[in-house]
């Protein structure tokens, strides 16, 4: 039987946010790309 897989809601990507920025800090990221990314995310949010 295939798997379903579902979409995320959008409480779920402020969670996947915070957790992108996480990770974004711990691979040395410059913080003028963090912003950049993060309101990326936000604009899709």
């Amino acid at each position: 039987m295939a798997h379903k897989q579902s979409t995320e809601t959008t409480g779920d990507l402020t969670i996947n946010i915070t957790s992108f920025k996480q990770h974004l800090l711990a691979s040395n990221k410059s913080p003028k790309t963090i912003k950049t990314y993060l309101e990326a995310c936000t604009q899709l949010a």
